[in-house]
């Protein structure tokens, strides 16, 4: 659900942008407008939904590292990913010298190629060398790719501007980045660059690690803090107060702590305040406040140490963990830094479709409950159950058009023939088939069929069905004068972002994702993306947008018009590189 999402997040709401307007800063972005200089650049789009036009990242998204400051109390040598260009914002974060280990491995660029390095968090891609062009892509921090038409050896060519002082760049496959200003930078050993943040993982599920918070109030720091300051922001780490059992007055934490207040335990996250704190002055986390009556805005710190406050359930992006201080942290994708006793590392559904080649073709079902029957007839008047398949496993059926295809609707069930001579209730299962293709199809090319009843996804190529899934779509299912309902037309993919954060308070319900992976806008704030915050696909579940599995969503991600170049983030379509179309219907 990223940005914006839907039940637990569930799908989140997202982000719309276009290309040819500087982009319009959302609720999230006036408060998260902190984070520039808190530790944290954060790529938030909006939830999915009826949203309107979803929040948009300023183009002056900033760099990749919060400045590297070094605690006056804890006076240790630091690393700290540090913006040369003074502009947009400064979001890394300090690590101490003796806790990083630099765990990207150096990949040798070929002999004949010269890169160009991105050192902003978004490091904007545009069609022409002009601010006033569409935005074609971002890179995200750390991201190296090929310089268009440069030499090894001879100098980059550069077209210099009164908004690009330091000249635009041409990279493939194609568009333009602004050196300096824009994040551009030739000197791949800078530390924006070469300590960013870890390129997306391909290779596996999900692009990143990812962890949910199981507290209230699990701190997320600009820095590393020292165990003093650990202990303030975070009282539950205090050692336990030694009481005096000769004491005879009403408080016997007095003097324990040099603030002059009782130390609060809050082993149970949202324990409430203790008597003693004065009314109004107690922070949510440190209440007995639900997440309905939190916002987003309660959750920022402003710029203190502790840039954000994370309510149970929201789950971060990790880059590296690293130990200090016998306590290990793990940075986030975002230039944070948490406790990692504060989260727990979560794992992938590995939950996939089904390649639609050989024996495997449409119909093909899914049972939606824990076991679908499989039934054997000799009269089709009686069916009896014969064997089993649990939910979410796939079963191939006769198509409509086979010979002696039929259905049957006896005892109140409509039994549903299968490839193999047995049956299957309707009601028991989902059913990817055929769908209706867009009027002016060209042979061969690309579209992809969303059923909201069936909670099911069809790629095509051309009248070539390829792969069939099972899908969450929106939890008001084919009503589209709801709220939540996913919705209904034939469209475009307009943008794809590798990943992307999603958060929301709408609805009395507060959620934040870190990196929702494999993220496709196709109309206002409705995208296809993974969602690894639940296993529930087959069943109506987000806030309007298609969630499919991480295996699924990189799947269609990959094959899906407009392909994202090497080393890219985000891709926009245009005229030139049409985006796949998607009908999405009942």
């Amino acid at each position: 659900m990223p940005s914006k999402t839907s039940n637990t997040p569930n799908s989140p709401k997202h982000a719309k942008r276009r290309a040819t307007k500087m982009e319009r800063p959302s609720l999230v972005f006036p408060l998260l407008a902190l984070l520039v200089g808190m530790g944290g650049a954060w790529a938030v789009l909006g939830a999915c939904g009826k949203g309107g036009e979803p929040p948009q990242p300023t183009r002056s998204a900033g760099s990749a590292v919060a400045p590297g400051a070094v605690d006056p109390v804890s006076p240790h040598e630091t690393k700290g990913l540090i913006d040369p260009s003074g502009g947009g914002g400064n979001n890394l974060i300090a690590i101490p010298a003796d806790a990083f280990i630099d765990e990207q491995e150096a990949v040798a660029a070929p002999k004949d190629v010269v890169l160009l390095g991105a050192a902003h968090f978004m490091t904007h891609v545009f069609e022409k060398p002009d601010y006033s062009s569409s935005r074609v892509g971002y890179l995200r921090a750390g991201a190296k790719v090929a310089i268009k038409g440069a030499v090894p050896g001879e100098a980059v060519k550069r077209i210099k501007s009164t908004s690009c002082k330091e000249g635009w760049v041409a990279i493939e496959p194609r568009g333009y980045v602004c050196l300096e200003k824009g994040g551009g930078s030739l000197n791949l050993e800078a530390p924006n660059v070469r300590l960013a943040t870890a390129p997306p993982n391909f290779d596996e599920l999900l692009p990143y690690k990812y962890a949910f918070t199981w507290r209230n109030g699990a701190p997320l720091y600009r820095k590393v803090p020292t165990p003093k300051q650990w202990m303030e922001y975070e009282p539950w780490t205090r050692p336990a107060p030694k009481v005096d059992k000769k004491k005879t007055d009403d408080d016997p934490y007095e003097g324990d702590d040099s603030t002059g207040k009782p130390v609060v335990d809050l082993l149970d996250a949202g324990a409430p305040a203790t008597a003693s704190e004065d009314a109004g002055s107690v922070p949510w986390w440190m209440s007995d406040a639900g997440k309905g009556s939190i916002s987003l805005k309660d959750t920022i710190e402003g710029e203190g140490l502790v840039a954000r406050r994370m309510a149970k359930g929201f789950a971060i992006s990790i880059d590296r963990t690293f130990s200090w201080n016998n306590r290990n942290w793990h940075r986030t994708t975002m230039g944070l830094v948490a406790p990692a006793d504060a989260v727990s590392i979560t794992k992938a559904p590995e939950f996939k479709g089904v390649e639609l080649t050989g024996e495997w073709q449409l119909p093909v079902a899914w049972s939606q409950i824990k076991e679908a029957g499989i039934y054997e007839t000799k009269d089709k008047k009686v069916f009896g159950i014969k064997d089993r398949f649990k939910r979410q496993t796939p079963i191939r059926l006769l198509a409509a058009d086979a010979p002696g295809y039929e259905e049957i609707k006896t005892g109140g069930y409509t039994y549903l023939p299968t490839a193999d001579g047995r049956w299957v209730r309707a009601n028991e299962i989902n059913k990817a088939e055929k769908g209706a293709p867009p009027a002016d199809l060209k042979p061969g090319e690309k579209w992809i069929d969303v059923s909201i009843k069936n909670e099911t996804l069809v790629a095509w190529e051309g009248d070539k069905a390829v792969f069939a899934t099972l899908i969450s779509a929106g939890k008001d299912g084919v009503n589209t004068k709801a709220s939540f309902a996913t919705v209904q037309g034939t469209f475009r993919v307009r943008e794809k972002h590798v990943a992307a954060t999603m958060d929301g308070d709408t609805s009395g319900e507060l959620y934040s994702i870190d990196d929702v992976p494999y993220i496709q806008y196709f109309h206002a704030s409705y995208a296809l993306h993974g969602a690894f915050w639940h296993s529930d696909y087959g069943r109506v579940r987000s806030h309007g947008c298609v969630n499919l599995s991480p295996a699924d969503a990189k799947r269609v991600f990959m094959w899906t018009e407009p392909q994202i170049p090497a080393g890219w983030h985000a891709v926009w379509a245009d005229d030139t590189h049409p985006g796949t179309r998607v009908v999405t219907h009942p």
